[in-house]
């Protein structure tokens, strides 16, 4: 049962708390200058609950980082590259401006106010949309967790895709670079010829990269500079 109460403050002025209890039972309260405000909050207290949607206040005071914690831990599906790249991006991109950031207090206008500074730092389309894609899981899940009752990332104005003309090299200025190659010859020609990555044709010493029958093709790759790790291509993914 929600209710209004008049307060006299020590200064002589007067306030209103609005009283409320979650979900759960717990009673909450909180304190407003004018009385219309607590009015104001209690009706949306109570259309939310019988909506289904009412979020308990206290669980949105989680931060951003904690949450991107979760939210990249949940992945269990990721390859290791896929994941060293998302960690990447939150720590080159995300973190920086959210980590400590309550998510209750994560606001639309300031999303977009960031994802505008990324692309004016110079960052390619491309890039901002990840950035903007993972803030937008990380706040999903906090949705399903029961924290937020909306995405604040919903309805981003993005920048455009940055589309690139790809250039191929002929036979003739293959074999041309191939020979100023030295002895990079024949990596370079392999490349060139038979679609494999940098990645996939690269791999630590000792080591052995084998075709599996049912699999189109498997990679010995690195990330971070230092850790290989093996797995499938890309159309094994898809």
């Amino acid at each position: 049962m929600s209710s209004i109460e008049r307060r006299v403050l020590a200064s002589g002025k007067v306030s209103w708390r609005a009283h409320y209890r979650t979900s759960d039972g717990r009673l909450r309260n909180k304190s407003f200058a004018l009385k219309r405000d607590a009015e104001r909050f209690l009706s949306n207290v109570d259309g939310s609950k019988t909506a289904g949607t009412f979020v308990d206040p206290s669980r949105a005071r989680v931060t951003v980082g904690d949450m991107a914690a979760q939210w990249l831990a949940g992945k269990v599906n990721l390859k290791p590259t896929t994941r060293a790249r998302y960690e990447d991006v939150l720590r080159t991109h995300i973190l920086p401006s959210w980590d400590r950031v309550a998510l209750g207090r994560v606001e639309h206008g300031a999303i977009q106010a960031w994802v505008a500074d990324l692309a004016a730092r110079g960052l390619a389309g491309a890039s901002v949309r990840k950035a903007h894609g993972i803030l937008s899981g990380v706040l999903a899940l906090a949705i399903k967790d029961r924290r937020l009752s909306a995405n604040p990332a919903a309805g981003m104005n993005l920048p455009r895709l940055n589309a690139t003309r790809r250039r191929y090299l002929t036979a003739v200025q293959v074999e041309h670079l191939a020979d100023a190659a030295d002895q990079g010859r024949v990596a370079l020609l392999v490349l060139s010829y038979c679609g494999l990555r940098w990645s996939e044709l690269a791999r630590p010493p000792g080591q052995q990269c084998r075709l599996a029958p049912t699999s189109p093709r498997h990679h010995c790759g690195s990330h971070g500079g230092q850790r290989w790790t093996v797995g499938v291509g890309n159309a094994q993914e898809s």
